[in-house]
């Protein structure tokens, strides 16, 4: 925020409420999770008190069913090397797995060759060639 304040001339002591709803307005939804930040610089009297950022709402996010996931992962896997390997690695796992196990992989769990990709799940590997 500090960046976006000072390409639009402004600064954190200068903030409004029509400055965060702007700033918040045009960013990804990854900007609702700034509340934290503003409660400390209005804490910390860095920003001016009674500013409020709507609250990220968990749990909202659109999910797709069964065969809108199957959609989406023929599309990602059929991109006519458009997409990288380590993307498409990604959208398997994104749209075959549970989101624990994906959050304990690391990157030596995926292996990216000319040949597979290999994503190794515990016991389980899941290979794809990679396109293109």
């Amino acid at each position: 925020m500090p960046n976006w304040l000072t390409d639009n001339g402004s600064s954190l002591d200068g903030l409004t409420q029509a400055h965060l709803d702007l700033w918040q307005a045009e960013g990804p939804t990854t900007r609702r999770i700034a509340e934290h930040f503003l409660k400390w610089a209005i804490k910390a009297k860095a920003a001016p008190a009674g500013l409020t950022i709507i609250s990220h709402p968990r749990g909202t996010s659109a999910k797709l069913d069964k065969t809108g996931q199957a959609e989406a992962l023929n599309r990602v896997l059929n991109a006519g090397g458009q997409i990288e390997a380590r993307d498409q690695a990604a959208a398997i796992l994104v749209f075959g797995q549970q989101a624990e196990r994906i959050a304990q992989l690391a990157w030596e769990d995926v292996t990216v060759t000319e040949e597979l990709v290999t994503v190794q799940l515990g016991s389980i590997n899941i290979a794809a060639k990679p396109v293109g």
